[in-house]
């Protein structure tokens, strides 16, 4: 395990997602550890230090609060997840409110 994954981001000069390849969490790489062994027998090598394991984050922070609202709203419309208007209660503030962590403008 090398301890890397392209994650969705948001790039403020872009003014875009990108995939960027970066460091995994602390929660993602006991999650692959985990992995090994489970359908038959195996072991899990991290390829990075105790130290870089120290320095990762805990968790990884949800990819609604990575990406732009613009894109979650247009998303949500496109997948009819949100079919009324703003005031509506089957409005996008309404289906975003539901989240257990809702995005802020």
């Amino acid at each position: 395990d090398t301890g890397r994954a392209k994650e969705k981001s948001y790039d403020p000069h872009l003014k875009t997602s990108t995939l960027q390849d970066s460091w995994i969490s602390q929660a993602s790489a006991k999650q692959r550890r985990g992995r090994a062994g489970r359908c038959k027998a195996g072991v899990c090598f991290h390829l990075f230090s105790r130290r870089r394991h120290g320095n990762m984050r805990a968790f990884l922070e949800s990819e609604l609060l990575r990406t732009p609202l613009e894109e979650i709203c247009l998303q949500t419309k496109r997948l009819n997840l949100a079919p009324g208007g703003p005031d509506d209660p089957d409005g996008i503030p309404a289906f975003l409110s539901k989240a257990m962590s809702p995005p802020h403008s």
